[in-house]
């Protein structure tokens, strides 16, 4: 069997993966297979003895080596939610299809974009010690669930924000899926700590950064070799100084170009970290220094598309048209 096919990990009712398909159809690659769980998409992935696999989609036998981008974005309170059965199994279900595209991006091995070992540990701490790694500016950093030492912590910084460490959110309906609220970046004023009860503190582990002045923000979209760099303005409004997403539509976002240095630290980071793909944030301080804080593997993009004519689309379609083209070449070469 030597067919090329890209088989996306998602819906397309995302729009990342509406512009993505449409533009390497654009560009001749017209078999993409998108298991979709909002379009009714079928499919078996069946083991034999040996652990052969087999996967259909729609009637039709995949071959075994594919590119796989593996697209989640299953999240409460979203239009990407699960939507077919009742509330009290959606919960269920989600979980069911987030385990069946991990098993299916671990079964595609180097040929997931983004592999599943890069996706083994997404959390802050962790990459910021890759970014320090290769060179990167970051913030001093605590992870704690003890009162004194985040008291001791906050008077060795000018300022300190609280995060949230896993990015969940918060539940207004206690247990399951009904989370359709972001935890904010926070500052913390010394009072409050110091009146907060030691217990409250103790039940869950708490990530406090020395908060960074900020000039301005960027969101660097990276996908494969291109890098493409957006300043966001947030400090012209009080209610996105701390955190830009407060209010996203006061902010200005603008094309900018970077400094071939920082460019070699992302590219350097991206490869320590085994990302194809990635949304990273930075804040850029009052002497023009950047401060690496995170990389979203999955970032949202389309918004910052529409303001550059597609050239993100562009980059996440080249590089999976390149993958396209090597499977095929190594196909040709066996």
């Amino acid at each position: 069997m030597n067919e090329k096919v890209i088989v996306v990990l998602g819906t397309r009712s995302d729009s990342h993966v509406e512009r993505v398909t449409q533009r390497l159809a654009d560009r001749g690659c017209k078999d993409v297979v998108v298991i979709d769980y909002h379009a009714g998409t079928t499919f078996s992935l069946e083991l034999d003895r040996h652990a052969n696999r087999a996967l259909t989609v729609d009637g039709r036998r995949l071959p075994s080596d594919c590119i796989v981008w593996d697209k989640t974005k299953i999240l409460p309170g979203t239009r990407y939610y699960i939507r077919a059965g009742d509330e009290s199994s959606r919960g269920y279900a989600a979980q069911e299809w987030r385990a069946y595209y991990a098993l299916l991006a671990a079964f595609a091995g180097d040929n997931a974009v983004n592999s599943s070992r890069s996706r083994l540990c997404m959390i802050k701490p962790y990459q910021q010690s890759t970014a320090a790694a290769v060179g990167l500016r970051v913030p001093t950093t605590l992870v704690s669930n003890r009162k004194e030492d985040i008291a001791a912590f906050q008077t060795r910084s000018d300022h300190m924000i609280i995060k949230s460490l896993s990015g969940a959110k918060v539940s207004p309906k206690g247990e399951g899926e009904y989370v359709p609220y972001v935890v904010m970046t926070m500052r913390v004023p010394a009072e409050d700590i110091a009146a907060a009860d030691p217990d409250s503190i103790l039940i869950c582990p708490h990530f406090a950064q020395e908060e960074i002045a900020k000039a301005y923000e960027l969101r660097v979209v990276v996908a494969g070799p291109r890098i493409i760099p957006f300043r966001i303005d947030s400090q012209r409004h009080e209610s996105t100084q701390v955190d830009w997403r407060k209010a996203t539509a006061l902010n200005e976002y603008s094309r900018c170009e970077l400094d071939t240095h920082l460019e070699g630290q992302i590219h350097a980071f991206m490869k320590q970290m085994g990302l194809t793909f990635g949304s990273l944030d930075f804040v850029i301080d009052k002497e023009g220094d950047a401060w690496f804080l995170e990389c979203n593997q999955d970032g949202v993009w389309a918004w910052l598309d529409d303001l550059v004519d597609g050239e993100i689309t562009d980059a996440f379609a080249d590089e999976l048209l390149r993958r396209w083209k090597a499977l095929d070449a190594q196909a040709m070469a066996a």
